[in-house]
């Protein structure tokens, strides 16, 4: 499956996700739907792997790696994004999140001691000054409380705590750990842990039957949880978590126009101005265009002459 097809899987998936959110919020508590959306994540890709008699064994030690992906990635992550958007609009939350890409930045340096390509830093740079256009009216009407900042706060932990899975994930990869078991195991594991914490929290364990919530969860735990981490850590291991990590700033674009669609939000010039920027950053990520090559060549005929001389 090339990249690109990947690519468009992932900001598809969590790009609809957000709105499949709203059908789970209600009679159950966040933090439990959270719970059974990856348990239920993690049965289905573990059932699918015993079809396929695909190996299921795996170390102590790299279960406790497994383990610790899932802590950052299908956990605590999603802990606090959704503490995040009991105090901030979602599309706040887009914003914050979409630090993810300067995070895996400096994460990639600290944990790897490897330094981002140029074309990664300006798309980056590119793509985040989009989603401030994008989301600027958000930004502009943003009252700074005591509430807000919390908001923000738990919003960048979440952040940094996908970040951190991203860099356990790349390292997983490395030791040669298979994705989609890997992943199954994961997302098990994460469900596992996050409910134990909302019961230790003293959230009641409730369930909600009604279609929206339980078609909404089937959507989340398929589309927006397997095929979008499978997709998104396929791109990790092939391109790197700076690169890949992009696809945090253009899924909210998808979830921009779904709010056109079905919540009547009205776009503006600055907002297109900003789809703009996304999506040039996105094509520089994809596909690394000319004009960069030939701003490679052409610094290296220069050193070259200069060293000639």
């Amino acid at each position: 499956m090339s990249n690109l097809l990947l690519y468009s899987i992932v900001i598809f998936s969590w790009g609809t996700s957000w709105l499949a959110i709203k059908f789970q919020l209600g009679e159950v508590h966040p933090q439990m739907s959270v719970g059974y959306r990856f348990i239920l994540s993690g049965m289905l890709i573990l059932a699918y792997c015993l079809l396929r008699k695909k190996s299921l064994k795996f170390s102590l030690q790299q279960h406790g790696w497994i383990a610790v992906q899932a802590f950052f990635m299908f956990s605590t992550n999603y802990i606090f994004i959704y503490k995040s958007s009991q105090n901030l609009a979602s599309g706040l939350v887009s914003v914050v999140f979409s630090t993810l890409t300067f995070m895996n930045i400096l994460n990639m340096k600290l944990f790897f001691k490897q330094s981002p390509k140029k074309e990664t830093l300006l798309a980056t740079c590119v793509g985040f000054v989009g989603i401030l256009l994008v989301f600027q009216r958000e930004l502009q009407n943003l009252n700074p409380t005591g509430t807000v900042v919390l908001g923000l706060v738990f919003g960048l932990i979440a952040s940094y705590s996908a970040s951190l899975g991203n860099i356990t994930s790349a390292k997983n990869q490395k030791e040669g750990l298979p994705i989609l078991q890997s992943t199954g195991l994961g997302m098990f594991y994460g469900g596992v842990w996050t409910l134990i914490c909302a019961l230790i929290m003293g959230h009641p364990l409730t369930f909600s039957w009604t279609p929206g919530y339980v078609l909404s969860l089937v959507h989340l735990s398929v589309f927006a949880s397997i095929l979008a981490f499978i997709s998104y850590l396929t791109l990790l291991s092939r391109m790197g978590a700076s690169r890949a990590a992009y696809c945090a700033l253009v899924f909210p674009v998808i979830a921009i126009a779904l709010s056109v669609i079905f919540e009547n939000y009205q776009v503006n010039a600055m907002n297109g101005l900003g789809f703009f920027l996304i999506l040039a950053g996105n094509y520089i990520i994809m596909f690394k265009p000319d004009f960069l090559t030939k701003m490679k060549s052409v610094k290296l005929e220069k050193e070259t002459k200069e060293n000639v001389c």
